[in-house]
């Protein structure tokens, strides 16, 4: 049976999935201490690739050079985003592509969009 510690650091987004796998891995593995950190997605793929932690999570895919460095991406799950405006806002119809302008900065005024 396995023993030893895991490090997990990353994405609090991520936490509460990561959270349910690790509970599930010590009850079949239960000489494993598993230590989770929320360090944001960032901090979390810097740990993996320094090796200050063993797996890192991400809310977003990873970049080239991160692959390049010597990383592994695992999808574990697709999150889900909710856009919900307020009743009096004018707005009836948007799109995805304004919806990521809005996001993006390039659009930041509700009288840049086309109704």
């Amino acid at each position: 049976k396995p023993e030893g510690k895991i490090t997990v650091a990353g994405s609090s987004s991520v936490n509460p999935v990561m959270e349910k796998l690790a509970e599930a891995y010590r009850a079949i593995n239960p000489d494993v201490t598993i230590d989770i950190q929320q360090t944001g997605s960032g901090a979390g793929i810097t740990s993996a690739t320094e090796g200050s932690c063993d797996i890192g999570m991400s809310s977003r895919e990873l970049k080239q050079e991160e692959l390049d460095a010597g990383l592994t991406e695992m999808k574990i799950a697709d999150d889900g985003i909710a856009v919900i405006v307020n009743l009096d806002n004018p707005i009836e119809n948007i799109t995805s592509d304004e919806i990521m302008k809005i996001y993006t900065g390039e659009i930041n005024n509700w009288s840049e969009l086309a109704d």
